[in-house]
């Protein structure tokens, strides 16, 4: 009787779990059922497609399954069908080569496949205008394999000409010779070229100071192009652009490339681009007139639409003074909104760009690098009586200033924050009878000090106060306000906090950050890329136009 019941028990078991199998069965189709008559699943494929839009990057598309748009093809079949039939999404593309170390990329089968998804992706963007962003392989132990993978990209790249909109290219001289067959008439739609060419040290590769500049790019010669950035490319003029077409110019080289562009050339560059609208000059040579070009020291260069003016001036000699003064003497630029100026090869005697403030304009956002004795730093800054954003920076005294004029040199920056506070509330300046506010429309501000100048916390909360909640009736309200400085104690950092009209500004809408320098005797944690990183240098696809505040190191930053 037992072993018949045991039986029984058993029996019933088995047809217990089958039965709870095909419940869970059942479940999971009920399941599968309900997610396709979702809401999601039920979006018109317009809709869905619109919704994609905003899952991709503002820079262009990394080849990454971690990102939009090939992270929407792994979801579903719909979700996959709604991006492959989107050519919207695939018509912008970043590629960053792989440096060929790992044992894994040394083959002609990862070339040919690599070059085949490229060329997949850009197919996808049916026709579309292409914005496209290359940048070559790192330093190798496989040099020859590194070239031979970067020049089958290249190649799958020029194969598409005729759609590119937007080009940026990060590569060595000799890669140049992959364009060379392309002319005008090869790309029609071309309105932007960003072409940078690290200097050989970069390249274990290249031997030696490396083959000429004068490669020969015709389709530089395009009538479309509006937009050119060009790095590391000191023999400008030998380019067959049309300057006269430009409206945003750029014109760089590295920080540690010993030839650059010199002024004189910027000089006749800009008397031929009438239309410009944005400009940025980096000037490592500031000397004498290079052979066969003239000079034209006293004639004025017209700039009548320029908006936005950057320059940043290194290594001159002992007349790059007179030379950066006469430059912007020159200039005539009454439209000119946005004026960044930083010169490292001038002295403390005069601010370099005033000659220019004194002209007709319209600025109201600036930066520059804090030259000059009190009398001409004021006078500056009541030159642009219209300001709204406004960065100061400040460096420590360098070996360019007489020791005598050191200590005016300290004192300038330590009243700084003086200057720009009220006269009522400003305890280190005696104010004058009647006198005004510099600057008072002033909405955002940034603060930039050296290492070695200690700022109060009292000078910077009597300055934010005068600018908010005890502002005077012309005064604007300041809306952003960041400091770059030396770290300071916990207990100070707690009386800013902790003070009431300053927590009545925060609660005002005061955006407040303070970052400090890092300790140089802490160790420095630096973060190494991968082998292969899809968006290695990502940042050279989108250029970056915005007043916004420099991580020029890695700071802490508190923000109130």
């Amino acid at each position: 009787k037992r072993s018949e019941i045991e039986s029984q028990i058993e029996s019933f078991t088995i047809l217990l779990n089958d039965l709870r199998r095909q419940l869970a069965k059942v479940d999971e189709d009920i399941d599968s059922h309900r997610r396709l008559i979702s809401g999601i699943h039920m979006l018109p494929l317009e809709l869905l497609q619109k919704i994609f839009s905003f899952c991709l990057p503002s820079y262009n598309c990394a080849m990454s399954a971690a990102e939009a748009p090939l992270i929407l093809t792994c979801i579903c079949r719909k979700w996959r069908e709604a991006a492959l039939s989107a050519p919207q999404f695939w018509s912008r593309l970043h590629i960053s080569m792989p440096s060929c170390t790992d044992e894994n990329l040394r083959s002609k089968g990862v070339i040919s496949r690599y070059g085949d998804a490229i060329k997949t992706w850009l197919d996808r963007a049916s026709g579309l205008p292409l914005s496209i962003s290359f940048v070559n392989g790192l330093s190798s132990q496989n040099p020859g394999l590194s070239d031979r993978l970067d020049s089958h990209i290249l190649g799958i790249i020029a194969s598409f000409a005729r759609n590119w909109v937007h080009l940026n290219l990060k590569l060595k001289y000799e890669q140049l010779a992959h364009f060379s067959h392309l002319t005008e008439s090869n790309v029609p739609l071309l309105e932007t070229v960003q072409l940078e060419i690290p200097p050989p040290s970069l390249f274990r590769s290249i031997q030696g100071p490396g083959p000429a500049q004068k490669k020969h790019i015709p389709f530089f010669s395009a009538p479309s192009i509006k937009h050119l950035l060009l790095r590391g490319w000191s023999d400008v003029s030998s380019l067959p652009i049309r300057w006269g077409a430009m409206t945003r110019l750029s014109l760089l080289s590295w920080s540690n490339q010993l030839t650059g562009i010199e002024l004189n050339v910027v000089e006749n560059i800009l008397r031929q681009c009438p239309n410009l609208v944005v400009c940025t000059l980096q000037i490592h040579n500031i000397f004498g007139v290079p052979p066969g070009m003239p000079s034209h020291p006293s004639k004025p260069l017209r700039l009548l639409c320029l908006e936005e003016l950057r320059v940043y001036f290194h290594h001159g000699d002992t007349s790059s003074e007179e030379k950066i003064t006469s430059f912007f003497g020159n200039l005539e630029v009454p439209e000119i909104r946005h004026l960044e100026v930083t010169a490292y090869a001038v002295t403390c005697c005069q601010v370099p760009f005033m000659p220019l403030l004194l002209r007709p304009h319209k600025i109201d956002t600036m930066s520059f690098l804090v030259h000059g004795s009190e009398d001409y730093l004021l006078e500056c800054l009541r030159a642009v009586p219209l300001l709204r954003r406004l960065a100061l920076i400040t460096q420590t005294c360098h070996s360019m200033i007489p020791p005598a004029e050191a200590a005016a040199y300290s004192r300038l920056h330590e009243s700084l924050l003086d200057y720009l506070t009220a006269p009522a509330l400003s305890e280190n300046l005696e104010p004058e009878p009647n006198s005004l506010t510099l600057c008072p429309f002033l909405e955002e501000i940034e603060f930039t000090f050296p290492l070695d100048l200690r700022i109060s916390v009292e000078q910077i909360i009597r300055f934010l106060l005068s600018r908010t909640t005890l502002a005077p009736a012309e005064v604007a309200p300041l809306r952003r306000a960041d400091f770059f400085i030396r770290e300071i104690c916990d207990s100070t950092r707690n009386a800013m906090s902790s003070h009431t009209g300053l927590g009545t500004a925060l609660q005002a809408g005061l955006d407040l950050s303070m970052h400090y320098y890092p300790d140089t005797e802490a160790t420095q944690v630096v973060e190494s890329l991968p082998v292969f990183s899809a968006k290695r240098d990502i940042d050279i696809s989108q250029p970056h136009y915005d007043w916004k505040p420099r991580p020029g190191f890695s700071a802490h930053v508190s923000r109130f």
